[in-house]
């Protein structure tokens, strides 16, 4: 996956964490509702400038928009890493972990 469609997945994830529309985070950074929606599907990439003013407007930290995993969607790295969380875990968690899967997994 392309760093520019995760950025955006990012920024998405940030805007709506704050209950943003694309138009209100477009009308703070001066720019369009149509730029914003081409960053967060990839189909853009943001200057300097503009990361700048995205930190600002949603007082959050510049590397917070780069927090993005490339493994994620590897069944292996998932695996490994479900594996090693449980794997630290008391019993009380274990047993949430449990119910959790059970009711989520297919009859």
């Amino acid at each position: 996956m392309e760093y520019a469609v995760l950025f955006g997945r990012r920024l998405r994830a940030i805007r709506k964490s704050q209950g943003l529309k694309q138009r209100e985070l477009a009308e703070r950074v001066g720019k369009t509702p149509k730029y914003i929606s081409q960053l967060e599907t990839g189909g853009a990439q943001p200057s300097f400038d503009i990361l700048v003013s995205f930190t600002r407007e949603l007082d959050v930290p510049l590397f917070s928009f780069f927090l993005f995993r490339r493994d994620e969607d590897d069944p292996k790295v998932l695996r490994k890493r479900i594996d090693a969380a449980l794997n630290r875990s008391k019993v009380g968690f274990l047993k949430q972990v449990n119910r959790f899967i059970s009711d989520i997994k297919e009859p």
